[in-house]
């Protein structure tokens, strides 16, 4: 388990090389880079999925079971 994460990074990094070695200018991908990218994303989606909770406990379900 979690061999399929590790594989998609090594795949990216590949595949992001890849596709910036075509541009004149060149551009170091570091494992830091990485790192920070998916940092960044992973505060997102926590933050997006921490919101909607708040909004969904806060809400009243008398107002949802009307709808139904």
């Amino acid at each position: 388990m979690g061999g399929g994460r590790g594989d998609g990074e090594v795949a990216a990094v590949l595949i992001g090389r890849d596709w910036l070695s075509q541009f004149t200018d060149q551009v170091s991908l570091s494992p830091w880079s990485m790192a920070l990218c998916l940092l960044v994303i992973l505060t997102v989606i926590l933050a997006v999925v921490c919101l909607n909770a708040l909004k969904v406990a806060r809400s009243n379900p008398v107002d949802y079971l009307r709808t139904e």
